[in-house]
């Protein structure tokens, strides 16, 4: 099954985690964790967007989206 993730620049949005303190909340529509907010969202939407037609044209097989993930 192939997949995208897009993953946030944590250094600009913050995300919790098991290792260290939990980021402080942005409010946005209501608080929330940095790397989910609006900004953050709109700052990926071209990859988003991107990673979306590829899957949907099917012009991301598996190999190629796992190689991607590892890579980051």
């Amino acid at each position: 099954m192939p997949f995208h993730s897009v993953l946030p620049d944590i250094a600009r949005f913050p995300c919790y985690t098991m290792m260290g303190l939990d980021p402080t909340p942005v409010e946005d529509d209501g608080p929330c964790s940095p790397n989910m907010s609006r900004e953050r969202i709109t700052a990926d939407l071209a990859e988003i967007v991107e990673g979306a037609a590829r899957l949907v044209e099917r012009r991301l097989p598996y190999r190629t989206a796992l190689a991607d993930q590892a890579l980051r």
